[in-house]
């Protein structure tokens, strides 16, 4: 359930594959000083939460538990990763 008085920072990212782990560090750690300035002047609870996916639908190890953080219980993994991969498909058909 969300909590009313809860701010969560959301940052989507889609990289290549082998970078969903590292781009996900990435997200974290950017986003930490936001985090403490959010608490600081809202007096408000935060959480970070990057969503990350593979252009061919590779996910990292967290992403199941960020999703749930946020209550999200219509949209699946599986529904994420085919939007990147239609994306990914549309690119390519765009230029190539």
């Amino acid at each position: 359930m969300v909590e009313p008085k809860h701010v969560w920072l959301i940052d989507v990212a889609i990289p290549g594959d082998s970078r969903t782990e590292q781009k996900e560090q990435e997200k974290l750690s950017r986003y930490q000083d936001l985090k403490i300035e959010v608490v600081r002047l809202w007096e408000r609870k935060a959480t970070v939460v990057p969503v990350v996916v593979g252009a061919l639908g590779a996910i990292p190890k967290q992403l199941e538990y960020y999703l749930n953080t946020l209550g999200l219980k219509l949209i699946t993994i599986s529904q994420i990763q085919k939007a990147a991969l239609l994306g990914t498909a549309h690119i390519l058909r765009k230029y190539l």
